[in-house]
């Protein structure tokens, strides 16, 4: 038995899909399928990682002397501890309902108070990131502040006309900073902030993943980083840049533009993280081959 026929025996023994094995040794399932094809080897590390989360010796790992009934032969204590911690109630479950009650709760409270629509609006991130508790396996403490600083920026950006825009090279060129209001800088200032440290964190949890550098791949990030400066330039294009309007509708024109302002760098801010995060995977792989 070869080493690739040895995870799938040592993995299917265990019911784990490809990509729970994936997830737990911070690959991609497609290097998990390389390794049982035996068209790539595993790193060391991936194989001492294995070798524990199997419960078997790195030995019997490598040269694939698994029992037909698929027993392990290293003392099996640990694994059963860990085991019965798996089947119990996951404590991001616990978390998740949790969330929703206190969803439920925000919902109630504002509602008694005449306020339904309100109490959705300040019920939302428990709701959402509940749901991702649920959903999400890994990194949920990552995706609930990711949604929670959308929600935040969405509604300040709305409420007090906040915008990290601000900050930008043409906005600083043209002085726009002098004709905001303080309460908007300092908002702007905190979502600029907390977005550049969102950025950071994620980089930094994602600084393992390696992608091969496949065809088709490379093809689907040259299009993402495309569409990526295409954005603005086709929104820009698309809102005339001095309409003839009335000036009770250029306060209407100018919240409408504002909210697809907001929604559009919603598409572009998550588009960019995923493009680096990705990138970068592929950067790390191209450079362990040369």
């Amino acid at each position: 038995m070869n080493l690739g026929e040895s995870i799938y025996q040592l993995r299917t023994a265990r019911n784990m899909s490809q990509g729970d094995l994936a997830d737990a040794l911070d690959v991609s399932r497609q290097s998990v399928s390389k390794w049982e094809n035996n068209m790539a080897v595993p790193e060391l590390d991936k194989l001492v990682k294995m070798s524990e989360l199997f419960g078997v010796s790195l030995d019997t790992l490598v040269h694939g002397t698994v029992p037909a009934d698929g027993t392990t032969d290293v003392p099996q204590t640990p694994n059963k501890t860990k085991a019965s911690a798996e089947n119990s109630f996951p404590p991001r479950k616990i978390a998740g309902i949790i969330l929703f009650c206190m969803a439920f709760l925000t919902e109630l409270v504002c509602t008694a108070l005449g306020g339904m629509l309100e109490g959705l609006v300040f019920a939302s991130p428990f709701l959402l990131c509940g749901i991702i508790c649920f959903v999400f396996r890994r990194n949920v403490g990552l995706w609930c502040t990711w949604t929670v600083f959308a929600i935040a920026d969405v509604y300040l950006s709305l409420a007090t006309g906040a915008s990290r825009g601000l900050f930008s090279l043409p906005m600083l060129f043209t002085h726009r900073l002098q004709y905001s209001s303080p309460i908007s800088i300092i908002v702007s200032a905190v979502l600029v902030l907390w977005l550049l440290l969102l950025f950071i964190l994620t980089l930094i949890r994602f600084r393992k993943l390696r992608l091969d550098a496949q065809q088709n791949r490379i093809l689907l990030l040259s299009a993402g980083w495309l569409i990526w400066i295409l954005i603005p330039i086709l929104l820009h294009l698309l809102v005339p840049s001095s309409p003839a309007i009335s000036a009770g509708d250029g306060y209407r024109i100018f919240r409408a533009l504002h909210v697809v302002n907001v929604l559009v760098n919603w598409i572009r801010i998550p588009l960019f993280t995923t493009l680096c995060v990705r990138t970068l995977a592929v950067l790390r792989s191209l450079r362990k081959q040369k």
